[in-house]
């Protein structure tokens, strides 16, 4: 019998601590599944022990052995984490790869990363990959095993052997996939766990796709403590509504995400946030302060903080916890603050000499949280994973200086990668792909603000006849995930190039600074009339006609979310985001209101409610 008793091991291996709360707390939920119908679904400690050790045993008859990279194609839910957990615990390091991701993308990730096993669901094609593809339904779990049983299945691996590795944007075209070890999530998890005295009566709303570390602290920070993973099923994982009925109907206390995405909780939650949510931990891009103003009473006994780093420095690297004294500071954004625990800064000069305070250099990651490196990419590895002064330091390509009080101040990218929504995007990626589009010569891509939208626009030179923007979209849609598409593209005879040769992206934003619009048309109906002032508050647009383009004039999922609130209020109609999607233009989107205000759908409203 395996000695749990071992709080080193606990500390270091990343799925340890699930597997002790199976055996000490077996009918305790580990997660609990919310389905498109809106019904829950939970699953205990013990029963999900054994689910996983289900899959282990398949694994095992397909010839697996201990340090694999196995890969997973699973949609959200109770299964996808099971898998996770069970290729840990095979002794092998899990490879997420999203549901949604084109084939060509997934053939990269697999041959990147010397896939032979992967997990799939029902619909995907087994034929894509050539590797042993096991078909997620036809594992079915023992009953009749015991949890200590299940254990005693179970290899513990190093705590320096691979946990998982992550794909992100890479600028040779293919994607560079980070491998981090257990002991270096587990140093970043437990940092986070102590801070914010996470345990057993915590839950974590999961509304990060497993492909984005972000998912890491949601699934082994809370099993690790024997707490609730709230995860959301695949259909209504980007609706904000359902974000809010599920918080409050699962009684979540943790919330972890990108900024953005918390914006769109607020909002919706008419910045009434769960009275069980006690700590907000957001990362990924900037965070503005009046994230955490804007909540009012519901700031009371809330514990908010900006969280930075790398992916490659194991999920986060920083923290800054937001106070009521923050409200009078003189930034904009939080600081990125003070390093977390066994790790560490250095802002440094093109030199290698450190930056005095007030100075702005490159950050610099170093401590237990770092990366082993890029799979199969030594020479990239190699130019990010340097050694200085005797310890190994990872080369963010961020810029940022340290301010008087010893606050890390980030100041953005200093290279051609951008970050929307928390997704790290090389822009060279996306270059090499639209080049090897037969018909495009060159292509430069760029990331643009638009009315405080941040979104990536590119702009091509045809070699004859120009591809219309949308069958471009269609072809990149193949061949790239949906963040990574341009939002805009637009064709022009010649790159701007600057006196060096590269191209001269000032003079690229000039390109973009006229955005195509329709031919105007008058509004004519009440509906249209009305519908016209909420979008105008929403995309601070002055002049609106019934073509317009709710995303054209710079709308997004933010901003709709806004807007779902307004109609609601204004109409006593529930849309929802898929509706402003599918109809995003004016005069649709009004017959869409007139519609559900004929059938009834209207909310009955309650004395002193709303």
């Amino acid at each position: 019998m395996i000695d749990f008793s071992n709080e080193k091991a606990s500390e270091e291996i990343m799925f340890y601590g699930f597997v002790r709360n199976a055996l000490e707390k077996p009918d305790n939920i580990a997660v609990r599944h919310y389905s498109e119908s809106g019904s829950a679904e939970s699953i205990t400690y013990g029963e999900l022990l054994k689910k996983a050790t289900a899959i282990l045993h398949q694994l095992r008859q397909r010839g697996i052995s201990c340090n694999e990279n196995v890969g997973i194609i699973l949609p959200r839910g109770i299964d996808q984490i099971a898998a996770i957990l069970a290729v840990q615990m095979s002794g092998c390091a899990y490879v997420p790869i999203r549901v949604s991701q084109p084939l060509e993308r997934v053939r990269k990730i697999v041959s990147t990363s010397g896939i032979c096993h992967i997990i799939v669901h029902d619909d995907f094609d087994h034929a894509a990959t050539s590797v042993d593809a096991i078909q997620y339904s036809g594992i079915a779990a023992d009953s009749n095993i015991s949890v200590n049983d299940a254990v005693e299945e179970i290899i513990f691996p190093d705590k320096n052997d691979t946990a998982y590795i992550i794909f992100t944007s890479g600028s040779t075209g293919t994607p560079k996939g980070v491998e981090i070890a257990h002991n270096a999530a587990m140093n970043t998890i437990n940092a986070v766990n102590r801070i914010f005295s996470v345990n057993g009566k915590d839950s974590v709303l999961n509304v990060s796709s497993y492909d984005f570390d972000l998912s890491v602290y949601d699934f082994f920070g809370i099993l690790n403590v024997g707490g609730t993973v709230v995860t959301i099923d695949e259909a209504i994982s980007k609706e904000p509504e359902q974000w809010r009925k599920i918080a409050n109907d699962a009684n979540v206390t943790i919330w972890n995400s990108v900024p953005a995405i918390f914006d769109m909780f607020c909002t919706v939650s008419r910045n009434e946030i769960p009275d069980s949510l006690r700590c907000v931990l957001l990362s990924g891009d900037w965070v503005s302060k009046k994230l955490y103003f804007r909540l009012g009473d519901s700031r009371n006994g809330l514990r908010f903080a900006a969280l930075g780093g790398a992916t490659e420095a194991s999920i986060w690297s920083n923290i800054y916890e937001m106070s009521s004294e923050d409200e009078e500071a003189d930034w904009e954004y939080v600081p990125y603050g003070k390093a977390l625990p066994e790790q560490k800064y250095k802002i440094m000069m093109p030199d290698w000499k450190e930056c005095p305070i007030g100075i702005q250099g490159e950050l610099w990651i170093g401590g237990i949280g770092l990366s082993k490196g890029y799979i199969g990419d030594e020479k990239t590895t190699a130019e990010h994973f340097v050694e200085h002064e005797g310890e190994r330091w990872y080369r963010t390509g961020d810029a940022g200086f340290l301010d008087e009080k010893g606050d890390i101040i980030f100041c953005g990218r200093l290279d051609s990668q951008v970050k929307i929504n928390g997704y790290r995007i090389e822009t060279e990626e996306i270059e090499s792909v639209f080049v090897n589009i037969s018909g495009i010569r060159y292509a430069a891509v760029i990331r643009l603000e638009d009315k405080g939208k941040a979104m990536i626009a590119a702009a091509l030179v045809a070699e004859t006849d120009i591809i219309p923007p949308d069958k471009i979209k269609d072809i990149l849609s193949e061949r790239l995930p949906a963040y990574m598409i341009p939002e805009i593209i637009k064709y022009t005879s010649a790159i701007p190039l600057t006196a060096n040769g590269k191209y001269d992206r000032k003079k690229l934003e000039l390109l973009f600074a006229e955005r195509c619009t329709t031919d105007f048309e008058p509004l004519s109906t009440d509906t249209e009339k009305r519908l016209s002032q909420l979008w105008a508050r929403a995309v601070s647009a002055e002049r609106i006609g019934a073509n317009d383009n709710f995303f054209v004039l710079g709308g997004d999922s933010l901003k709709a979310t806004s807007l779902i609130a307004d109609i609601e209020d204004n109409f006593l109609i529930t849309l929802t985001l898929a509706d402003i999607f599918d109809y995003p233009v004016l005069r649709g989107m009004a017959h869409k209101i007139d519609e559900a205000v004929a059938s009834g759908q209207s909310i009955e409203l309650i004395d002193g409610e709303i």
